[in-house]
């Protein structure tokens, strides 16, 4: 029993830090997405604040 019980709490850690390394990434790409777009968003903001402005 203690081997099973072993082998699962590895088997559920490794699951966690696989999850963990999988949000990671996600959350990079995520980033990388959003400082791709956000140069057009700031401009548009420039744009529209200007625009309220005059």
């Amino acid at each position: 029993m203690d081997i099973v019980k072993v082998i699962a709490l590895l088997m559920i850690v490794f699951v966690i830090a696989f999850g963990g390394v999988l949000l990671v990434h996600t959350s990079r790409l995520e980033k990388e997405i959003k400082e791709e777009i956000s140069p057009g968003g700031e401009v548009r903001k420039i744009h529209e604040d200007a625009g309220d402005e005059v």
